[in-house]
């Protein structure tokens, strides 16, 4: 499409995409405490609108590889927060001005993210 909404529509499709993939995943609960190899304790809130959080976890919970766990949890968080930054911009009323290449790199990115959290 060469139509600018489209192009955000696009994005808030993949920030709703990996929202229901988290809740399938992990479903919103209270916040967790854990406890890190360093032995200090954290807390991960894991309400309905933390699904990067989640999607986390879950990778942290399924995944034995550490190097992965780096790899995908940094995607995700950059991923999850640049769409979350779009879709609070246009909640404002404000019209993010993406453009094409940046949502197709968004819609891209989250199908690899989900290809790799799926087959843990």
């Amino acid at each position: 499409s060469d139509n600018p909404e489209d192009w955000e529509n696009a994005v808030h499709s993949c920030r709703r995409l990996l929202q229901s993939v988290a809740d399938k995943l992990i479903p919103p609960t209270e916040d967790r405490r854990i406890t890190l190899e360093s032995g200090k304790e954290k807390t991960i809130q894991m309400g309905k609108d933390k699904y990067i959080n989640r999607l986390i976890y879950y990778i942290e919970t399924k995944s034995s590889s550490e190097r992965f766990k780096e790899l995908i949890g940094s995607d995700l968080t950059q991923i999850g927060e640049r769409i979350d930054s779009v879709f609070q911009i246009s909640q404002k009323g404000s019209h993010s001005s993406i453009k094409r290449d940046e949502a197709d790199r968004y819609v891209i990115h989250t199908f690899l993210l989900l290809g790799d959290i799926l087959s843990l």
